[in-house]
């Protein structure tokens, strides 16, 4: 075996894709995990917003992101609900009377979940 240096066995790729030759892989203590038996090499493909998911990924384990999460969640829950009592489809026909009834199901939800906390409130 000819000697080899660190850059013959990085991999040597298109962009957006890395390959790994066989002599790198058959070195790697983590080949059982990320080679199986039938393959020889590795080619793994990143797709061109990588770094975004890297970023969502290291914001995702931070005190903001579970603040902005708890945030979302009760949003959610009233988007769902607003569905629930029919904003998914408009009854009417024209732009002025799907904007009525959008109005009638948010207040109805408003007035709920403003129901719900005072409820809350003197119990």
């Amino acid at each position: 075996m000819p000697n080899r240096t660190r850059s013959d066995l990085l991999p040597k790729s298109a962009p957006g894709s890395s390959f790994f030759p066989p002599d790198a892989c058959a070195s790697c203590p983590q080949r059982a995990a990320c080679v199986s038996p039938k393959q020889t090499s590795k080619t793994v493909e990143v797709g061109p917003h990588e770094d975004l998911f890297i970023d969502a990924r290291r914001y995702a384990k931070t005190e903001p992101y579970r603040d902005d999460r708890r945030k979302r969640l009760v949003v959610e829950r009233q988007i769902a609900r607003m569905a629930w009592l029919g904003a998914r489809f408009a009854r009417f026909f024209g732009q002025a009377k799907v904007r009525v009834q959008v109005a009638l199901i948010a207040a109805v939800t408003n007035l709920t979940r403003l129901a719900a906390i005072l409820a809350a409130r003197t119990s």
